[in-house]
């Protein structure tokens, strides 16, 4: 898998709602990485995706940590870089947000604020009724990539 460098001007960003079970898988990721990537900026979206363009604009680089609803087995990871890579709406289409991260991607090319580089990487999830636990596999999901970033930055 690949994987972006974690410094200081990386900004680690987890999308969701950790009221909405497995939404909740954003946060958590971050706020893992908080604990063991110390200096890496890190910011948690819980309502609003299109304040993301003012949030994101010091940085060179942004990673972003959402959960997706898809016909894929929860936990599966699918990332993304931009560029090249682009979002695909059916992954990313729906959310919590006034606006879904495809929108606000667009939006920022749009408006020539998109930083220099952005990762993506989203969990399927399996629930997202209300409730604070993450699925079995969402979480392990999730430590994987948390261990998987660590370790290609350590």
């Amino acid at each position: 898998m690949r994987v972006p460098v974690l410094d200081e001007e990386t900004l680690c960003v987890g999308l969701g709602n950790v009221f909405r079970s497995d939404d909740g898988v954003g946060p958590y990721i971050v706020n893992q990485l908080a604990k063991r990537c110390p200096g890496v900026p890190w910011h948690v979206c819980r309502d609003e995706g299109m304040d993301l363009i003012v949030r994101w604009q010091p940085y060179r680089t942004v990673v972003v940590f959402d959960a997706v609803a898809s016909t894929d087995p929860a936990g599966t990871v699918h990332a993304f870089q931009i560029p090249p890579d682009t979002l695909p709406a059916t992954v990313f289409a729906c959310s919590t947000h006034a606006f879904n991260l495809v929108d606000v991607i667009r939006l920022a090319e749009n408006l020539g604020q998109l930083p220099q580089h952005v990762w993506v990487y989203g969990i399927a999830g399996r629930s997202f009724v209300m409730g604070k636990d993450l699925s079995p596999e969402v979480r392990r999901a999730a430590d994987q990539l948390v261990q998987c970033l660590e370790e290609n930055n350590a």
